[in-house]
């Protein structure tokens, strides 16, 4: 209850004129919001417009902690568009069909039972300190080369890994790691508001540096064509130099409910001019299923493989046949995971063109950068 008093007061400080003809909740976990002065939506032939003005709802009004009795949480929100009445013209039969029409498909993953109170309310403390790192600015980017074996001047690109915080008065002012907060995200729904302000802070710095190309990592929760992509699609359509430079990264290992979205998604960022990636290729069984669903440009072997060639002549067998596989299954095959100056020995033996990995990092650490 609390929670959406809360969304339905921050709806209504933003985006409502008129409490009586603009805006509505016929249930606790829903509301309606009818385009007026202070929410108004300009019909194009694109719908452009109005999908932005529906990103600007979901960002607004879930970017920020909601507080109750010293209990912070994020809350998971979707939005959409239905052709309605007004207000007045409506019955309750009208509006539960409505409402059930625009509703967002459920997400079911499977989740133990034992515990689930406990690490919930763990993932939401990541959470919530994670957003408001990101509010305060508090992001620090690294940019990890993917460099040819051979010494080549430049990067194929730059992977970018993010990490939250810390915020200097917090008592507890460990930085969060995405190894930390990403799996947090993800249990929770709620890594596209992350993912969309990380892709949107990359965007600014590709702006930034032309000569640069920068890879993004998202989640595969995070991979739906819907309105928390609206702006981030305009800037790609129409500045292609800028989409020519990135890539998005998407792990081999990512939990995926709907293979064809992620298809879509990949799909719609591929015909704007940006690669695609799938990390950690080899990691599981079945992360063939995410591979066909990308079809990606860049396709990374799991560090594992790296880690097994250091001691066995099976291991080495195992990354030349998992090299060989990742050339076949995308356009630049990369092997993840160099550590020293014997790993550079392994990939060379094993046919590698492309490496990543600390050993030769030149990482330059970007902070206060959100």
């Amino acid at each position: 209850m609390a929670v959406s008093r809360e969304v339905r007061r921050r709806i209504c400080l933003s985006f409502v004129r008129t409490m009586g003809t603009d805006f509505a909740f016929p249930r606790d976990d829903c509301c309606l919001l009818w385009s007026n002065e202070s929410f108004p939506v300009p019909v194009d032939t694109s719908l452009t417009a109005a999908r932005e003005q529906l990103e600007s709802v979901l960002t607004h009004v879930g970017k920020r902690p909601i507080v109750f009795r010293g209990i912070a949480v994020l809350a998971q929100l979707h939005a959409d568009w239905i052709e309605m009445g007004s207000p007045g013209e409506l019955d309750s039969a009208e509006i539960e069909l409505a409402l059930w029409t625009a509703q967002q498909c459920a997400e079911f993953e499977q989740m133990e039972l034992d515990g689930w109170g406990h690490r919930y309310r763990a993932d939401m403390d990541v959470a919530v300190r994670t957003a408001e790192a990101l509010s305060r600015g508090f992001l620090s980017l690294s940019w990890r080369p993917v460099v040819d074996v051979y010494g080549g001047s430049s990067a194929l690109y730059h992977s970018l890994i993010a990490t939250a915080g810390p915020i200097p008065e917090e008592s507890r002012s460990d930085a969060i790691h995405e190894s930390v907060y990403a799996p947090s995200l993800e249990r929770l729904g709620l890594a596209r508001l992350w993912d969309r302000h990380l892709l949107r802070k990359t965007l600014a710095i590709l702006r930034q540096r032309p000569g640069l190309r920068l890879g993004i990592r998202l989640s595969t929760q995070s991979a739906r064509c819907d309105h928390w992509w609206s702006s981030v699609f305009s800037a790609l359509h129409s500045e292609p130099m800028l989409a020519s430079r990135l890539v998005v990264e998407f792990s081999a290992s990512g939990v995926v409910s709907e293979l064809e979205a992620v298809r879509s998604f990949c799909s719609r960022l591929q015909s704007l001019g940006c690669r695609i990636a799938v990390r950690g290729l080899g990691c599981r069984d079945g992360d063939l299923a995410i591979v066909h669903a990308c079809r990606p440009d860049i396709a990374k072997v799991d560090p594992s493989f790296l880690r097994r060639a250091r001691s066995s002549e099976f291991g080495r067998e195992g990354l030349q046949e998992m090299l060989s596989l990742a050339g076949h299954l995308a356009s630049h095959a990369v092997v993840d995971g160099i550590e020293r100056e014997e790993d550079m020995r392994l990939a060379l033996r094993a046919g590698a063109q492309w490496v990543e990995g600390a050993f030769m990092d030149g990482a330059k650490a970007r902070r206060g950068e959100a």
